[in-house]
């Protein structure tokens, strides 16, 4: 009896597991979706937005970093906020302190071109006058480079300024456009959080390495490297610069 709980305990896991990732697939599907119609990226959602986008005027984005706006890109099977939940949805809107945080909830993040001539390129329509080859330039390219968002192997070793996985060896997508994430069946619980998996918690406060997620295989706390059971996906600049071509709406 005790085998059947846990192989049942077991498969219900992967289920969920299953279900987030496919998820998360679509999210980015949407994703690709809403820039081929609108010639932007969208701004994130905040706990406020209810499932839109939230901005201080059209593609100005209030947050960098947020929930996924499932209601802005027209996505079904919302949750009561307007938000997009993962495959252990069960209801939960606040952490194990008790602050709202919707655990459960699909994050997003966007790539803000701060201290770039265009900071808003990417979330503006036509990415606001701004050609094709100055955004590449701006998200990869000295001296305004490196504007992008980072997924890491480890959180070891990130540093704050050029390639913040710290070397080619830690890094899996530099400078991507944008990065969606779940915060896997343990939520934003920090009660025997890696590392890794406070460093994906932390992109929604202040970070110390900010634009920066880690993403690897799911480990329990008696792993060498702690627990992680995040699951993240990105958007690389290319296959965003392809679309937006191909709606003939950049230079």
């Amino acid at each position: 009896m005790t085998g059947l709980v846990v192989a049942l305990s077991q498969e219900i896991q992967q289920r969920k597991l299953v279900d987030t990732r496919t998820t998360l697939a679509q999210a980015n599907e949407a994703l690709t979706a809403f820039v081929v119609a609108n010639a932007r990226l969208p701004c994130p959602a905040t706990a406020a937005s209810n499932g839109l986008e939230s901005t201080t005027a059209p593609g100005v984005c209030t947050t960098a970093a947020g929930f996924l706006p499932a209601v802005t890109l027209g996505l079904p099977n919302l949750d009561g906020n307007g938000l997009l939940t993962d495959g252990w949805a069960d209801g939960s809107i606040r952490d194990n302190t008790g602050a709202l945080s919707y655990p459960r909830a699909i994050r997003y993040s966007v790539a803000l071109l701060i201290g770039t001539p265009q900071p808003y390129a990417l979330t503006t329509t036509k990415l606001n006058g701004a050609q094709r080859s100055n955004v590449g330039t701006a998200l990869a390219s000295a001296p305004l480079g490196n504007a992008g968002l980072f997924v890491c192997r480890s959180s070891g070793g990130l540093v704050a300024a050029g390639n913040r996985c710290g070397s080619a060896a830690n890094s899996l997508a530099l400078n991507a456009v944008a990065v969606v994430w779940s915060q896997g069946p343990t939520g934003n619980d920090r009660i025997g959080n890696s590392p890794d998996e406070n460093q994906n918690a932390s992109q929604l406060g202040a970070p110390a390495i900010d634009r920066t997620w880690v993403m690897r295989d799911p480990a329990d706390t008696a792993a060498a490297a702690g627990r992680f059971d995040d699951l993240v996906v990105w958007t690389a600049w290319g296959a965003v610069a392809d679309k937006l071509m191909t709606a003939w709406q950049v230079q």
